[in-house]
This record gives C-alpha cells, structure tokens and sequence, in this order.
C-alpha cells in the first residue's frame, strides 16, 4: 500500500529543533502543508523562507495558553481545517525527585498536559470533519521506566498511555485515532549537550560516555530524530489505519518490560 501526505495539513508542536523538527521535514519532504510553532523565531524565519507558503511557522511559547490555543485556530482558520496534530510538548523540571517543589509540578504539569490539552482541544473540531484524521504526541519511556533524571516527565508522561486509550474510546467512532510515540534514547541536541556535560564532569571523551550509555540498548546504539520521525508518519498513515489507543516504543529494544 502505499501512502502520501501531499496536500494533507498537519501541524506540529517545538517543529524546529531535535525531534520536531525531523518530524516536519518529513512531512514537509512529502508534499504536506505543515504549521508548526516554536519558542525561537531564528529557526521558523529559516524554514518559511526554504519552504514558503507550504508552511505556517509561528513563534509561540506552548506555557501560554491563549497563544497555544490561537496558534492553532488561525491555522485552522486559514488552511479551512486539519488533518494531523502531532504533539511534541515542552521540557519539564530535571531536578532530582527530592528536590522538585510543588511550583516545579505545577510548572511540569503545564508543560506537558495543559499545553497537549490546549493543541487538541482547539484543533479536534476540524480534526472531527476529516477523513481519517489523527493525533500523535510525543511521549519517552521515562513513561514506562522512570528516569532519575527526569521526575516530573517520568510520573506526568505515565499518564499519556491511559489519554490516548480514553481518547480513542470517545472519539474512534467518530474517525479520530489517538496514538503516542515513546522514544528511548535519541541523539539530539538536548542529549549531546548531555553528553557534553557528563564528559566534562567525569575526564571523558564524549565518544566513551556514549558508547557506555548505549550498552544496554539492545541494538548498541542511540536512536536518530528521523527514526522517531518516520514511527509518527507511520501512526498518522494509512498503513496504521487501524492503530489506535497505543504507544508506540522507539527505543531500539531497551524498555525490557513486555
């Protein structure tokens, strides 16, 4: 079978860096028309200049609310609709678990499901008029095994698995499907810097502190953003036509829970 998004418009959350940003050159590459937002306008001048009116790129911060909710319904308004929403979420607090106050929870909790909830919310009327139209968010499996490095992501993301499945259960009759993908562990910037960091802290080359980081992996290495990427493409295609409700592992074999 095979599919395209030529036409098809599809927005994206944090699209121009790391992850989100392999997610829109995907699409983008497919001949969809993407909008995406992101904190840095540097980035988004650059990609509206490559791709002109093939995109929407606004400079939005996803912690406020009324910009979230009025990115997404002047796309919505100026491309008479949605067909896919893929929701790459902000960063939360990276304290030790003993160290988080309740304004960081408060701030991780913002970060992650009351800028999801803003996205979907504003965009689920059209998505509800489309034909096969989907949402994907960008989940980790911190949300499986919890990360000492990430708290707040590891306890909050836990409770995506259980959105999407409620979520397909009021809308899959009405054509929506509702997926996460939850990536392992990804060379981005985010991970080199990292990465960087733990080399200079330890007295060891950047190259010996990834290669002990991939020795649990399964498949001996760290994933790249276009792989996560390509499984969100799949999740919003045809080919997954009939996936719904599930979170979708992309982390090279290393969750070891079944």
């Amino acid at each position: 079978m095979e599919t395209s998004f030529r036409e098809k418009r599809v927005l994206v959350t944090g699209g121009t860096r790391g992850l989100g940003r392999s997610i829109v050159e995907l699409y983008l590459n497919d001949g969809a028309r993407v909008a995406l937002c992101a904190r840095s306008g540097e980035s988004l001048d650059a990609i509206q200049e490559q791709y002109g009116s093939q995109v929407i790129a606004r400079q939005v911060d996803l912690m406020d609310l009324d910009a979230t909710q009025g990115f997404v319904s002047g796309v919505v308004a100026e491309w008479k609709g949605l067909d896919h929403v893929i929701v790459n979420p902000p960063h939360s607090a990276t304290v030790p678990i003993s160290q988080l106050t309740l304004a960081d929870w408060q701030k991780s909790y913002e970060a992650i499901y009351r800028s999801m909830l803003a996205v979907v919310e504003t965009a689920l009327p059209s998505l509800l008029q489309q034909e096969g139209a989907s949402v994907v968010v960008i989940s980790s499996i911190a949300a499986l095994e919890p990360l000492d490095v990430v708290p707040a992501s590891s306890v909050l993301r836990g409770g995506i698995a259980a959105w999407v499945k409620l979520m397909t259960r009021e809308y899959g009759a009405r054509g929506v499907r509702f997926n996460a993908v939850e990536p392992g562990y990804i060379d981005t910037h985010i991970v080199q810097a990292g990465v960087t960091r733990t080399a200079k802290e330890t007295g060891r080359s950047p190259e010996e502190v990834m290669a002990e980081l991939s020795q649990p992996i399964p498949l001996k290495r760290f994933g790249k953003p276009e792989e996560v990427a390509k499984a969100v493409y799949f999740l919003t295609s045809e080919l997954a036509s009939y996936v719904s409700g599930t979170c979708l592992l992309v982390d090279g074999g290393l969750v070891r829970g079944v």
